[in-house]
């Protein structure tokens, strides 16, 4: 365990995320060495992490097995992390209950404070404020094929999310082990 790396401007960095929380590895551009901190979330399992370009923030996708699921900020390159203000929650009226996050995306560059989050079972979920509330797209959640879906090995998860950083409209999702699904009306099909 190495806490406190210093992650300097125009490093390399990989994010790594595991079953023990999050690890974060920077080089500089030649990368013969390599600079590792963490464990980071290391209050469970980090199914996935990405880096922020519209505000520096790295976001990373945490469940824990007794305490939920959450998505966890941290703006200072992973020296401090905090949970977002809310958690996503499925209210369509549907039975299904929120499960796993499985991948946290920041929105596009003229999105400001956007964020899609893809979870378990198979949701789509945007927050329009850093994740402090969420809406659901109850337009795949109660897609016309959605009771022939199956579960993959991880379950019934949204697993990836494309957006077309040309057209807001537009965005393609990976579920597991239904297939892929694209939108070209924002969301509404």
């Amino acid at each position: 365990m190495v806490e406190g790396t210093e992650i300097r401007k125009g490093d390399v960095m990989v994010m790594v995320g595991t079953r023990k929380g999050a690890f974060l590895l920077s080089g500089d551009g030649s990368r013969d060495r390599w600079r590792i901190s963490g464990p980071h979330c290391a209050d469970g399992d980090v199914f996935h992490m990405t880096y922020d370009p519209r505000n520096g923030a790295l976001l990373a996708a945490v469940n824990n097995v007794f305490w939920g699921s959450q998505v966890q900020i941290g703006t200072d390159l992973g020296a401090t992390w905090t949970a977002s203000e809310g958690n996503p929650k499925i209210s369509d009226g549907s039975e299904l209950a929120l499960g796993r996050i499985w991948h946290i995306e920041p929105g596009r560059a003229n999105e400001p404070g956007v964020l899609y989050l893809g979870a378990e079972p198979a949701s789509l979920f945007r927050s329009h404020d850093w994740g402090a509330n969420w809406e659901q797209f109850s337009s795949l959640t109660r897609h016309p094929s959605r009771d022939r879906w199956e579960e993959g090995n991880g379950g019934l998860c949204l697993h990836s999310i494309v957006l077309d950083r040309s057209s807001k409209q537009r965005m393609w999702v990976g579920i597991s082990a239904a297939g892929t699904f694209r939108t070209d009306d924002g969301g509404e099909t």
